[in-house]
């Protein structure tokens, strides 16, 4: 489900204007690492369902496009609005002769253009906001482990005991890398930076995966999601002894 446009530097307006009222969620219990009662704010319960029930009377009550008029033509041109947002490629409609390109918006720093819809990230910097499905990521990263993020990331939701003993065990036995990879890791220089190795590894586990191309089915995609998750601690804990001096 996606809960709204965001860009490099800020969400737009329209996912701005659901945090006019930051709700604080219940924190999470300090007495285990699970939370008892964690609920999302009531924000974002609404992005999610794509629901806004003021923006709904809003929208009942007017037409929701945006009338652009093209001064060296005089011809006006319509866009629809979702979330306060146009699509770009209405702006190619705009043209002066019928062998025009169209016109384009320009934005070289990325400021105001939304890349993508988002159900698993919220982000207002300005608001000092980051949240994971909904969770505030400070209470996310004090009270949960890794692995139930990384779940929550992927599912949408906090796992159960179980559904968490699952998912480790599936972790576990795809833990090992490929036979021979360490000579890899062996090859950069010790003190080469780790984002530029662990890109590299990435990399080379896609030639060991190659069914990991197949991304449109859902049980592969599953698949090797765990196996990276579960692969990538194992590959900084070899990037670290390698560092270090010591053996594999």
């Amino acid at each position: 489900m996606d809960n709204g446009y965001f860009s490099n530097e800020t969400t737009v307006q329209g996912l701005q204007d659901l945090n006019q009222k930051e709700k604080v969620p219940q924190p999470l219990s300090p007495v285990t690492a699970r939370p008892l009662i964690l609920r999302r704010p009531t924000e974002f319960s609404a992005a999610q369902d794509g629901v806004d029930s003021v923006k709904d009377q809003k929208n009942a009550m007017s037409k929701n496009t945006l009338s652009i008029t093209d001064n060296r033509t005089g011809k006006t041109y319509e866009s629809e609005i979702t979330d306060d947002t146009i699509r770009s490629m209405d702006l190619r409609q705009i043209k002066v002769g019928e062998d025009d390109f169209g016109m384009l918006g320009y934005d070289p720093a990325f400021t105001n253009t939304a890349s993508c819809r988002s159900a698993v990230t919220f982000i207002d910097g300005g608001k000092g906001i980051l949240r994971y499905r909904g969770y505030p990521v400070d209470q996310l990263a004090e009270k949960t482990s890794w692995l139930e993020c990384a779940k929550l990331v992927l599912d949408g939701e906090l796992p159960s005991k179980d559904e968490l003993a699952q998912f480790e065990s599936e972790v576990a036995a795809d833990a090992a890398l490929p036979e021979g990879f360490e000579n890899l890791i062996s090859a950069f220089p010790r003190d080469a930076h780790p984002m530029g190795r662990l890109i590299s590894m990435f990399g080379a586990l896609g030639t060991y995966n190659t069914e990991s191309k197949i991304v449109h089915d859902a049980a592969t995609r599953k698949k090797h999601i765990t196996r990276l998750i579960a692969q990538v601690t194992t590959i900084a804990a070899y990037n670290y002894r390698h560092s270090k001096g010591l053996p594999f």
